[in-house]
């Protein structure tokens, strides 16, 4: 015989269990990235001396991009990357990102050489894994042409064609040891992120995008109207902020019952989420205002609203994380930015258009009005036409409108309209039925 008490029981484990994985995953500090969980960030650093350049290499990723990532470091796809697996796959990355380093000394290409890697899994957004790859390359500077003051002087060029196309952060950095001075640079000569480990809150809604730098150098004096290296100025850091809610749900194994709460507090943080500043809400307010929607109509408006945002969302978030390698999520936003600009246009287009033309009464309201009285009849005020007499005399005219009344009628034999033999009156067709079984019309005629 089953054991129904079992089941609340049960609930009140799992309730528990909740609970204090709650507690727990509270007491750790876990930062969310400060330029949105989508972005790919590069930092560069060139450091030339006498006869070798060094190349300091960071990519930062971001929680969604890092997810992307880390399905390819676990080979045997069994859902944990060992250490063996990042290894490898950092060896293999290293190379691949020295190959899209183009750099060139006076025109000629410069290859470098990996000179060591290091690959870590930073928490991110609710203690999600981030991944961080840091390289090391090196490059032989050729024998350069001696300028006119015999000075050793080169022209480096160099481009960063990692990652193209997607968000994030760009940073190049050049440095100079062993006597060599750098001037007449493209880039400057500080960072201003630590290696993107911290971010300047005053460029995170435009952050840097420094993609390639074009620089000389020299041995000894600066040539004659040359500009020296650049340093630039930047305020405080950006702090981490902690994302609670993704922490809630930051457990080693997500059971359905950690599932079903996340969910609903995700939907009740939805509802507040939705007050807030911004999603369109002037827009519908002035549409529903316009229309003289009613509180039924508002909520139907809101729930269609609801399933269509929710789906979008959804939408999104499959095509990036499972389609990734067709569509890169930053060539969307553009689109959909466009797609969601021209709704709003034509809403507000077509709203004004229906409004000036009932002011301009080019399109007259049309109505029906229902009466209901003993004898049940209905008129409506859309057609017009003219009382005439049984003489059919055409009489001066007295404008006369049936504008919105009740006919209280009574049992009788003969019903007559009595008209001046000289007017013309224009009315609205109705007819009128009586309890006596008689018809007669506004026409001039009657049954």
């Amino acid at each position: 015989m089953p054991n129904h008490s079992s089941a609340p029981a049960v609930s009140r484990l799992l309730s528990g269990v909740f609970v204090l994985l709650c507690i727990a995953n509270l007491a750790t500090d876990a930062g969310a990235h400060p330029l949105g969980n989508f972005t790919v960030n590069h930092y560069v650093r060139l450091e030339l001396g006498d006869a070798r350049l060094h190349v300091r290499y960071v990519v930062d990723m971001a929680e969604i991009a890092s997810f992307q990532e880390l399905q390819q470091v676990d080979v045997d796809a069994n859902g944990q990357t060992s250490d063996a697996e990042l290894q490898t796959y950092a060896r293999r990355t290293a190379a691949e990102y020295a190959g899209k380093l183009l750099l060139s000394l006076d025109g000629v290409r410069v290859p470098l050489a990996v000179t060591g890697q290091r690959i870590t899994l930073p928490p991110g957004e609710g203690g999600l894994p981030t991944l961080r790859v840091e390289c090391d390359f090196d490059a032989a500077l050729p024998a350069t042409a001696a300028s006119a003051t015999g000075a050793t002087t080169g022209r480096l060029q160099f481009r960063d064609a990692n990652h193209e196309g997607r968000l994030g952060w760009r940073e190049i950095v050049v440095a100079s040891r062993g006597g060599v001075r750098v001037f007449n640079s493209t880039a400057y000569g500080n960072g201003l992120t630590n290696e993107l480990k911290e971010y300047p809150e005053d460029k995170l809604a435009a952050p840097l995008n420094e993609q390639g730098a074009d620089l000389s150098f020299t041995i000894g004096a600066l040539p004659e109207g040359a500009t020296p290296l650049k340093t630039r100025e930047g305020k405080a850091v950006a702090a981490a902020v902690r994302d609670r809610f993704a922490e809630l749900i930051n457990v080693p194994e997500l059971t359905p019952g950690v599932a079903l709460v996340g969910l609903l507090f995700a939907a009740v943080l939805g509802g507040f989420h939705a007050l807030s500043p911004g999603h369109g809400k002037a827009v519908v307010a002035a549409y529903l205002i316009g229309s003289r929607g009613t509180a039924k109509h508002a909520a139907f408006l809101g729930l269609t609203v609801t399933i269509t945002h929710t789906s979008g969302v959804v939408a999104l978030g499959v095509a990036t994380l499972f389609a990734a390698q067709y569509v890169v999520p930053e060539r969307l936003f553009p689109i959909l930015s466009l797609v969601s600009g021209a709704i709003v246009v034509l809403l507000g287009a077509s709203l004004f258009v229906k409004r000036l033309s009932a002011a301009l009464g080019l399109v007259p309201p049309e109505h029906t009005h229902h009466h209901h009285d003993d004898n049940g009849h209905t008129h409506s005020h859309a057609q017009q036409h003219e009382h005439e007499s049984a003489d059919a005399h055409h009489h001066e005219r007295t404008h006369h409108e049936h504008a919105h009344h009740e006919h209280v009628h009574h049992d009788h034999v003969h019903h007559d309209h009595v008209h001046d033999m000289h007017a013309d009156h224009d009315h609205l067709q109705h007819e009128h039925a009586h309890a006596g079984g008689l018809v007669h019309s506004h026409g001039g005629g009657r049954a």
